[in-house]
């Protein structure tokens, strides 16, 4: 059987991967990349997937969802945000794999990623360019704000194995 990763599909760094939305045949290779960690970050939750990640391939899934939409301009949810951030971050020292995914894997999944590269200790610029290239024509000036100005201090520095 060969196995496909799903849409979009990118690695952070060796522990945190992001992509669209994935299908059967994308979990299976997910899986077999050792993530057992998956964050929806879209708005629904379709009904069959519990069914399909959490009990039939024993992964652990968490839902949470994060508005950050093609033409949503309605604030971004610190908090909601930060509990993302803390799941991730708190995974990564672990040592756990998690994988993080929304409808398109070009909105909630990249800023999420850059978030994570400001917890790196990347340079604020570096941060917003790393956003507009994985963004491309999703790349929002709100979001580059919002990027440039949220405060990383609550979580120590992480670095890359």
């Amino acid at each position: 059987m060969i196995l496909f990763p799903p849409d979009n599909f990118t690695y952070h760094d060796d522990h945190v991967a992001f992509s669209a939305y994935p299908d059967v045949e994308n979990v299976r290779f997910l899986r077999n990349l050792g993530f057992r960690k998956f964050l929806n970050l879209c708005q629904t939750w379709p009904k069959h997937h519990e069914a399909l990640l959490g009990k039939e391939l024993q992964l652990e899934v968490r839902h949470y969802p994060l508005s950050v939409g093609r033409y949503s301009f309605e604030p971004i949810d610190e908090e909601r945000l930060c509990a993302i951030l803390d799941f991730v971050v708190k995974n990564y020292r672990k040592g756990s794999r998690v994988y993080m995914y929304d409808a398109s894997g070009c909105n909630q999944v990249v800023l999420v990623s850059s978030v994570l590269r400001k917890i790196e200790g990347w340079d604020p610029i570096a941060v917003l360019s790393y956003y507009d290239r994985l963004s491309g024509s999703f790349a929002h000036s709100f979001v580059r704000r919002f990027l440039y100005n949220f405060d990383v201090s609550r979580w120590s520095k992480i670095t890359n194995r």
